[in-house]
């Protein structure tokens, strides 16, 4: 399950356990990460109608918009 959650979640676990956070993904690793994950779920090009599945899907897992926005204009879905 490694690369399966974005910073804002694993942040906010390590707070909710009382533990330090000291390394974080920097944004060129969440952004790998997010589009592996992508790929993974939504295989092909994907589509327009896909946008808000992508977007959501990736969302609740913690990555964040800026994250989200980049992986999507990579994939062609927003200029």
């Amino acid at each position: 399950n490694q690369g399966v959650y974005g910073n804002a979640y694993i942040i906010r676990k390590l707070r909710a356990r009382g533990l330090p956070v000291n390394d974080t993904l920097t944004e060129d690793e969440e952004l790998e990460q997010a589009g592996c994950l992508l790929k993974k779920k939504f295989p092909g090009t994907g589509s327009a109608a896909d946008l808000k599945h992508m977007s959501s899907f990736l969302a609740n897992r913690g990555y964040r918009v800026s994250v989200i926005r980049e992986v999507l204009v990579q994939k062609g879905l927003l200029e």
